[in-house]
This record gives structure tokens, sequence and C-alpha cells, in this order.
């Protein structure tokens, strides 16, 4: 088993509709985000399980954005946990295209998905949300 870590950041705004707080429901607001993405994989491709570089474009996408209006497949309130989740499919994605080509795969590996990928994401130091597949 092999595992990656990433750690990495972003600055993004958003404002809630649906929060506890009226200050995050009435004002767009933002943070200094923190990931880290962590990825266990079987077998590796070409000596790696992904390139680092690719990591960092997917997160990048949200680095100095309305994360409301200026990224146009966020349609869910965007929550810490639901950006958690988002950055967790997108980088799936990737793995997934990157893991597809059955000729790549080890003789003896016999599952069905050979990654398992888990976000931590901090909105503030000492606030985060994990969530893995």
């Amino acid at each position: 088993m092999y595992k990656l870590i990433l750690h990495h950041n972003f600055s993004a705004a958003h404002q809630l509709s649906s929060a506890y707080s009226e200050e995050c429901n009435n004002f767009l607001h933002g943070h200094n985000w923190k990931v880290k993405v962590e990825i266990e994989a079987d077998y590796l491709i070409n000596g790696m399980i992904v390139d680092f570089k690719e990591l960092k474009n997917v997160i990048n996408r949200l680095d100095h954005k309305n994360l409301m209006t200026d990224v146009f497949d966020i349609t869910f309130e965007p929550t810490a946990e639901n950006l958690s989740v988002y950055l967790h499919n997108k980088i799936n994605e990737v793995l997934t295209k990157r893991y597809k080509d059955e000729s790549q795969k080890p003789a003896w590996y016999e599952g069905e998905e050979p990654f398992k990928v888990t976000i931590t994401l901090w909105e503030a130091d000492n606030a985060s949300i994990q969530y893995c597949n």
C-alpha cells in the first residue's frame, strides 16, 4: 500500500444561505482554506500514484474565487463540508481516469478500486472537516 499526502491552500470567498450564524448568511466573506489530500493506492502507475501538480490544479480552480459565482460547477451551498466532498469527487475523477487503463494493473491485483481518497479541509486554523470514500 502506498500513501500520498499533499498539503495545499487556496483563498476563496463564500456566503451561506442557511448557516447557523447571520454573519455567515448576510455577508460575503473569505477564508484562507487549507487542504490535506491523502491518497492510498494499492499499486503505482509509471512509478507514482499521481503527479502532485495534477492535484494542485484541481485545488487551484478555487483559488481567489467567489465560490457562488466564479466556479461553474458549484451549484451547492459552499460549506466546508460540501467543499470537502467537491474536492474529493474532483480528485477521484483524476484518479479514475489515471487508473482506468487495465494494462497498467498488476497481474496480482484483484481489487475493484485501487485507491482511496481522504480530504481534510480547514476553514480556519482550528476548524476542519474530513471526507473520505
